[in-house]
């Protein structure tokens, strides 16, 4: 099991070679049904501030977000995943559970299932696992209007590297 956020998604994943049902299951149970505490934050804090310095580490991780830096004026794009160092640190249980409903409903979601399995498996497993109500809602979303023009022509940084690259 593992999971991963991109720009446009949050991926929760799995593998087996068998118990497919219970462990499906198990996932939809894990993503429809949040457990936050002050205890189960700070030690997430504590790995993705890592993470934020292992990219901050990497020349192909900070290429690709300096050139994102260069291409966007205001999209949100341009800022780094993880986030940074502070705006982790002033995450609370409470914000995960704002986040997980505004986001976390049935109209965001798209299940991706490969292997020996059937259709009819799945949706009976979804269909025993999944909420019965889902929050009619609306998101409101920022509806961005990016310059054509780019931020800034060209982002150089130095660093230690074999040899040169870019994006």
């Amino acid at each position: 099991a593992n999971a991963y956020t991109s720009h446009t998604r949050t991926v929760y994943l799995f593998s087996c070679t068998d118990h497919f049902a219970e462990a499906l299951a198990e996932l939809i149970d894990f993503v429809t049904h949040p457990y936050f505490t002050e205890e189960s934050v700070a030690k997430e804090q504590g790995i993705i501030e890592e993470e934020i310095r292992m990219c901050l580490d990497n020349p192909y991780d900070r290429c690709y977000y300096n050139m994102l830096e260069g291409l966007y004026q205001k999209h949100p794009v341009k800022k780094e995943i993880c986030g940074s160092i502070a705006s982790i640190a002033s995450i609370t249980d409470q914000t995960l559970y704002d986040c997980y409903r505004t986001y976390y409903r049935a109209a965001n979601m798209a299940l991706v299932v490969c292997g020996d399995v059937t259709i009819e498996e799945v949706l009976a497993i979804a269909d025993a696992n999944l909420p019965v109500t889902a929050d009619k809602t609306e998101v409101r979303r920022s509806d961005i209007t990016e310059p054509v023009a780019v931020n800034k022509p060209r982002v150089m940084e130095r660093g230690q590297v074999a040899k040169p690259i870019f994006s």
